[in-house]
């Protein structure tokens, strides 16, 4: 999944039928995942928190204008497990740049 992001994210403008090709295997692989308990969750934007983040960068609240603690950029998508016997858990931290 994590490839499948950094190819889209690297698509040359004007290759629309590679780049929903590549979305399309992106969400059917996220699809199989969802069934077997596993979604990715998002860290952009929320207070960091050691549980479901790793900080792999700091960069300064203050020249960004937000709250220290933020995560500011998300690096690398994080995931959990949901199922009936152990509730929610980590299954990959997201990897993350916070303000500080």
């Amino acid at each position: 999944a994590d490839n499948l992001e950094r190819t889209l994210a690297a698509a040359r403008p004007g290759s629309n039928g590679l780049r929903q090709g590549v979305a399309l295997t992106r969400d059917d692989l996220l699809n199989v995942l969802a069934k077997h308990g596993l979604e990715r969750f998002e860290a952009l934007g929320v207070p960091f928190d050691p549980a479901w983040h790793e900080a792999v960068h700091i960069v300064s609240a203050r020249a960004l204008g937000v709250e220290p603690g933020t995560v500011v950029e998300q690096v690398q998508s994080g995931y959990r497990k949901q199922d009936d016997v152990h509730g929610e858990r980590l299954f990959r931290p997201a990897q993350v740049v916070v303000a500080n």
